[in-house]
């Protein structure tokens, strides 16, 4: 079957559709824990990754962008970004995990910018929302031991509910944000797709 939102196709041997399938996977996982990022995440990661979610960014380090809004023109490549923040000491992330399969349930991310700033963001299944804020500590401590002394983020102005999320934890909005592309993908440097407005925030 097709995933939702991506080229990629999924095999499900019990006949549901991904969508029920992905719905049941999270179910009944008992509690998340938050560990360091690993590469072992990469596999774990591909049904939260692909699971339509209500934010349109979910994360702005990697970037990752919600199936509900936009498709997946590449594979692989969607969890890999993740993995890939491994590979040198300015950014990392990390893995809420669940159930005894360690099934990953929530992400974050942290990287290191000029002028002491790190970016920093997170986002849950669903079911997992409230593992959201042990996500986004853990990477801003990790900025904040390497001398961080401002943490920011960038969000689509529509996610109200992740706004809401930062300004409880103390960040401010700042001004427009970079922008990103749904319903579409980057050929080369040439982006296609619909830009959607963002708004940068950070807390001091």
């Amino acid at each position: 079957s097709k995933l939702v939102g991506s080229i990629a196709q999924v095999k499900i041997l019990s006949g549901d559709s991904p969508e029920a399938y992905f719905v049941d996977y999270f179910r009944g996982l008992g509690p998340a824990t938050v560990h360091p990022g690993a590469p072992s995440d990469r596999t774990p990661s591909v049904p939260l990754v692909h699971s339509p979610h209500d934010w349109q960014v979910m994360d702005c380090n990697a970037p990752a962008l919600s199936r509900r809004y936009f498709t997946h023109h590449s594979f692989a490549g969607q969890c890999g970004r993740f993995i890939d923040m491994l590979d040198g000491p300015g950014s990392t992330f990390f893995a809420a995990r669940a159930g005894d399969r360690h099934k990953v349930v929530g992400l974050s991310t942290a990287r290191m910018l000029d002028g002491g700033v790190c970016s920093v963001d997170a986002f849950t299944h669903g079911y997992y929302q409230g593992s959201w804020h042990d996500l986004i500590e853990a990477a801003m401590e990790w900025g904040r031991q390497r001398g961080a002394e401002t943490l920011q983020t960038t969000l689509s102005e529509e996610d109200y509910e992740k706004r809401g999320l930062y300004e409880g934890i103390g960040f401010s909005p700042t001004g427009p944000g970079g922008e990103f592309f749904l319903d579409g993908f980057l050929l080369g440097d040439c982006p296609q797709g619909k830009p959607v407005a963002t708004v940068k925030m950070r807390r001091i």
